[in-house]
């Protein structure tokens, strides 16, 4: 398979999977896979509505806009749809 067919699925798994959050903490810094701080990457505001992609070792998986970022899981609370 094409490795845009592979990114294809994978993004229509991730909007099947995802659900929708807010962030509950005064800010979170958004962080790589590695639990690095993204250089230049806005903070994600209190209230800010997310969609959680997945959780891993206390740490939730968001998308907030064209941001995909790893933040704290207690920073994010799922909000029902």
């Amino acid at each position: 398979a094409s490795v845009g067919t592979v990114s294809m699925f994978a993004e229509r798994h991730q909007r099947r999977t995802a659900s929708p959050g807010v962030i509950v903490t005064a800010g979170a810094r958004p962080t790589d896979d590695h639990g690095l701080v993204i250089a230049n990457a806005p903070v994600v505001p209190e209230a800010a509505e997310v969609e959680i992609l997945g959780h891993r070792a206390g740490w939730a998986q968001v998308r907030w806009g064209n941001v995909v970022a790893w933040i704290p899981a207690g920073a994010v609370r799922p909000i029902a749809d």
